[in-house]
């Protein structure tokens, strides 16, 4: 009603509901009937009064009133609950800090925006990215060119007795060179050479006697060459060349395995960090509990020590355990920002932040089966996919170890061409142009042996072996250690539900325990020292099964890491590469612009 009040307030949409409530066009009868009863009119609606002006509350409505008014009405509840809604999720609090009201899901999907190592992880991708394409470019080919142009000057004067000569000269020159060159995966290379040359020279020369000479010559040549190299032993073949880009692609899917497992870890590290925060939430509002019940129990001393049921000094105890609960109460409090902190800072948001944290819901009762959660966790887990990449890498050292032990031996073709052309003109007289042209082409082997003295082959297939047997020993420990911690991680989950369902129990026998010894005290049949530790006991039960909870969710959770497959549980879509938001790069970098 004091929304409504206040939209009324405004002369605007005021105005608008008059006009649309009381339109003489649509006021025809007194009252609506709804099923042969007057439902409507100023009296009996406190809604549509709502909407009247005091001079126009006696007046009947009309049958378009109603459903007009409601509209309105329902308009605006709308529009309220719209903004209330967008603003649930992140408000002010009292002292100027942010509050985040979330569940875990939202929780795990605003750290995998904002968490700074994922970001690291993500930039990391874009230089592993390109390693990949550098060592994918090995069989294109490569092409440079090369240019020159210049302009040289040259004069001199000479003087011997009665005999002078002088002159000058000048050549412009333009050259240039391009080169074509393109590796095929058995180990061949082609290459193609082109060298074009123009040069223009020109020369004034004055001699006593002699008179003044005058000579231009104009020179152009061009030369082309194709050649071919196939290693036939070392080097050779498609395995060997095509080794790089297989590794590279191998170091690719390693890296993507790298990422996954940050994720997983990121994850894994933002869940329990929530349960811890709820955990601790938790243990506030058991002190808060059993502070209340120690200081109703002060009270209730008083009432029977002010009755002469009960000795005033068994009052001591009772307020010497209102001490201490606000003693463990303060406690929990200081734990509870502890977690605090540790949630802002996973996330990377301002450490001023207060949450408002969703429960996780009913608690799912899980039996994983051994032989499942193996094979799972060797088909998912990126540590032993990486191990398996590993051995393959290993593999084709090896393989390059032994083949550069081989004798070099290649087979080399090649052909050529060249032109030359030279016009000259003397003293204005055309001399005949100068041809000079040419054809080359060749076909060899070459061979080199290494003989004596070079022991650094060998010592690169020793090297190749041992890195492949430590790969394969690292493998199988791997693959046992990971049926180990599945195993340990099927025991903790079913060793921790066992254990919620004893706390459970324990926690409600405590609460009957401690309802009958109040009944018992009132009656004058108990002491306080029973009574107090009765509630100690139901402080430890509510704790036990608490951290019982959470301990056994944090298993199921640590199994899902254990498996790999923490992604998948919680249905997050695994990007190998991802474009990162400069928001929050710039709110992580001290002294950046946050315009």
């Amino acid at each position: 009603m004091k929304v409504l009040r206040f939209f009324r307030s405004l002369p605007v949409i005021h105005a608008v509901i008059k006009k649309l409530c009381y339109s003489e066009l649509t006021c025809k009868t007194a009252t609506l009937k709804f099923k042969d009863k007057k439902v409507v009119n100023s009296k009996t609606c406190p809604t549509i009064a709502l909407f009247c002006p005091p001079s126009s509350r006696k007046n009947p409505g009309c049958p378009h009133y109603f459903p007009v008014s409601l509209l309105v009405l329902f308009f605006l509840l709308f529009c309220f609950g719209f903004s209330t809604f967008a603003f649930s999720k992140e408000a002010e609090d009292g002292t100027g800090g942010r509050v985040l009201k979330m569940n875990l899901a939202e929780a795990i999907s605003l750290a995998l925006r904002t968490n700074r190592t994922i970001q690291i992880a993500y930039l990391d991708r874009v230089t592993q990215k390109f390693d990949l394409m550098v060592a994918e470019d090995k069989f294109l080919p490569d092409v440079n060119v090369e240019g020159k142009v210049g302009h040289t000057n040259t004069s001199y004067e000479t003087v011997q007795s009665r005999d002078r000569s002088e002159g000058q000269s000048a050549t412009d020159e333009l050259t240039g060179s391009a080169n074509v060159s393109e590796m095929i995966p058995t180990g061949g290379v082609f290459r193609f050479v082109w060298n074009p040359s123009l040069t223009d020279f020109e020369s004034d020369d004055f001699q006593t006697g002699l008179g003044i000479s005058w000579k231009e010559t104009d020179r152009y040549t061009s030369s082309w060459n194709v050649s071919f190299t196939q290693p036939l032993l070392k080097g050779g073949g498609v395995d060997v060349n095509t080794a790089s880009v297989r590794q590279a692609r191998l170091t690719e899917k390693s890296n993507i395995l790298s990422l996954k497992s940050t994720l997983i870890s990121t994850v894994t590290s933002v869940i329990q960090a929530y349960r811890a925060l709820l955990q601790a939430w938790g243990q506030v509002e058991i002190s808060r509990t059993s502070l209340e019940r120690a200081k109703n129990l002060v009270e209730i001393n008083k009432l029977l020590i002010e009755s002469g049921r009960m000795p005033e000094v068994e009052l001591v105890q009772s307020e010497a355990e209102v001490a201490s609960r606000e003693f463990a109460y303060e406690g929990a409090l200081n734990n509870f920002d502890r977690a605090r902190l540790a949630l802002v800072t996973i996330l990377n948001i301002p450490n001023q932040t207060r949450f408002v944290l969703a429960e996780e819901g009913d608690l799912q009762r899980i039996e994983p089966s051994l032989e499942i959660c193996t094979n799972a966790a060797l088909e998912n887990r990126p540590d032993y996919l990486q191990n398996l990449l590993n051995l393959e890498a290993q593999k084709i050292n090896l393989m390059l170890a032994k083949n550069n032990r081989l004798w070099d031996l290649s087979v080399n073709a090649s052909y050529g061409k060249s032109y030359g052309r030279t016009d000259q003109i003397v003293d204005y007289l055309v001399d005949p142009t100068l041809k000079n042209d040419g054809e080359e082409w060749g076909v060899w082997l070459s061979l080199q042996i290494p003989v004596w003295g070079d022991l650094t082959r060998k010592q690169a297939i020793l090297n190749a072996e041992t890195s492949l047997r430590k790969a394969n020993i690292r493998l199988r420990e791997l693959e046992d250690n990971v049926k180990t911690e599945v195993l340990d991680a099927i025991r903790d989950v079913n060793a921790k539900l066992k254990q919620v369902d004893l706390a459970r129990l324990g926690r409600k026998l405590a609460e009957k325990k401690l309802m009958i010894e109040e009944v018992k005290l009132k009656a004058g049949r108990s002491t306080n020292f029973q009574l107090v530790s009765f509630q100690n006991d139901l402080v430890n039960a509510q704790n036990s099964e608490l951290n019982a909870i959470t301990d056994y969710r944090n298993a199921l959770t640590s199994l899902d890491q254990v498996l790999g497959t923490t992604l998948d549980t919680w249905k997050i879509e695994f990007k190998s590469d991802r474009k990162i938001d400069e928001r929050y790069l710039q709110s992580s970098i001290p002294g950046a612009d946050k315009n």
